[in-house]
């Protein structure tokens, strides 16, 4: 009969534990990929304007030729706003997922 516990108990911290290990592999998944979408981000959305700001705060003449064409073409301004919607809101959702794992 101990012997039966024992054997119980044994699967049942197996169990556990591999339920912790997969948690730890999602976890550092979502991170990795947290990672990678908000550098897109960075990249695409912050990063321009950071440059362009410190571009005319200097004087610089020359200023990031992205950042004057978005404030002159409509439909490249919108299609800038939608990209940086998109990506800001996949970058919020995984840390949205990380913030979960973390405090199952």
């Amino acid at each position: 009969m101990h012997r039966t516990i024992t054997t119980i108990v044994l699967i049942l911290g197996s169990i556990a534990l591999t339920g912790c290990e997969s948690k730890q592999h999602m976890a550092a998944r979502l991170q990795t990929e947290y990672a990678e979408a908000y550098k897109q981000y960075y990249t695409d959305c912050v990063a321009p304007m950071d440059n362009g700001a410190a571009a005319a705060l200097s004087y610089d003449p020359n200023a990031p030729k992205n950042a004057a064409k978005l404030k002159t073409d409509p439909s490249e301004e919108k299609k800038h706003s939608d990209k940086c919607t998109a990506e800001s809101a996949k970058a919020d959702k995984l840390q949205q997922q990380l913030a979960a794992a973390a405090s199952k």
